[in-house]
């Protein structure tokens, strides 16, 4: 039950613009893990957040910054939304530096969590800053 409630919650169906999904290397086909724009209100407004999980296989190279980008420029441009947010456990080093450092994405609040996730540390970026320029080295 709570497996089932969890793919219904993040994950995109047929005629959602919002959720999860699979995450396909196009160079390769490779399933690389899962990303999407994930619905969020924990801010206290209806906001989108970044998401995504990758293989280990996955984590190594440009591939967050690169999926981070897009989701940013699809909250922005395709669903004319006036902010993007990425919510990182306190303790994932690695995400936290692709949304501060790369992403140039602020941290703006702390969130405590819920039942299926723990607390996190939440980001934003506003439209009216436009993308930022991701560099390919850290």
């Amino acid at each position: 039950d709570m497996a089932l409630e969890l793919i219904r919650q993040y994950f995109t169906g047929e005629e959602e613009t919002a959720g999860m999904g699979a995450l396909i290397i196009n160079r390769t086909g490779r399933l690389a893990g899962f990303a999407g724009l994930i619905p969020t209100e924990c801010l206290g407004a209806a906001d989108v957040e970044l998401g995504f999980a990758l293989f280990a296989w996955a984590e190594g190279n440009n591939y967050p910054a690169e999926i981070g980008m897009a989701q940013m420029q699809c909250a922005f441009d395709d669903l004319n939304r006036p902010r993007a947010l990425a919510l990182a456990h306190p303790e994932n080093a690695a995400s936290i530096h692709i949304l501060r450092d790369k992403l140039q994405m602020q941290e703006v609040s702390r969130w405590p969590g819920d039942r299926h996730r723990g607390p996190r540390i939440v980001f934003c970026r506003n439209r009216i800053d436009g993308l930022p320029m991701i560099k390919e080295t850290d």
